[in-house]
This record gives C-alpha cells, structure tokens and sequence, in this order.
C-alpha cells in the first residue's frame, strides 16, 4: 500500500473513531452524568509508563505445577526410542496358505501372458 493511500485510510479509522468517541460521550453525559476525561487519541509527548500489577490468579498456583520434572539420562532416552521403534512381528504364513497364494499369483501371469499375445 502507498504511503498516500494509507493516510487515507489513516484518516477515516480516525473519523470513524472520533464519530465513536462523542456518541459514547453523548449517550454517557446523558444516562449518568459521566464527564469522560480522557482523550480518545492520545497526544505526543512523554510516554507514560504503566503499572503492571500481578493477578490473584497467577499468585496462586498449584504444588504440581510448580515440580520440576526429573531429566531422563541419554541411556534411557536412547532405550526409549529404541522401545518406541521396536520393529513389528510379521504375521506368519501356513504352509497351505503359502501354497494358495503361489498358486493364484501364477495363474494371474498366466492370464497375463495370455492378453499379451
């Protein structure tokens, strides 16, 4: 986006702003009097610093979380992994089975063949 184009659109979120502001004020000065003493935009100069104040919620924290866990040692990492990556049994074939399957496997190079010629 060009620098022009993005004053433009600059210019309208602050009017758009601005027409939010005074119609909050507006609706506020006349259900309860308030007097917003605030600025919408702020100006420049010094900027303030804020105060940041810790919540109830992170003061209180439960014992588990504040454990520290225990480090494993590079051989037990390593049996770990080794554990996890543990090759599966193969399944075992009869020999009936074995015999069935060679069987069906010539036969389709047969018909195979067959629709070659």
């Amino acid at each position: 986006m060009s620098i022009p184009g993005a004053v433009a659109e600059l210019n309208k979120e602050i009017d758009r702003l601005t027409r939010i502001r005074d119609s909050l004020s507006q609706g506020a000065a006349g259900a309860s009097q308030l007097v917003l003493t605030q600025p919408a935009v702020s100006q420049a100069g010094a900027p303030k610093k804020r105060k940041y104040v810790r919540s109830a919620k992170t003061a209180a924290k439960t014992p588990a979380k504040n454990s520290v866990p225990a480090k494993k040692t590079t051989a037990a990492k390593k049996s770990a992994l080794v554990k996890a990556t543990a090759p599966v049994k193969k399944r075992e074939i009869s020999a009936a089975t074995r015999k069935k399957m060679s069987d069906a496997a010539k036969a389709r190079a047969a018909t195979k063949a067959e629709a070659a010629k």
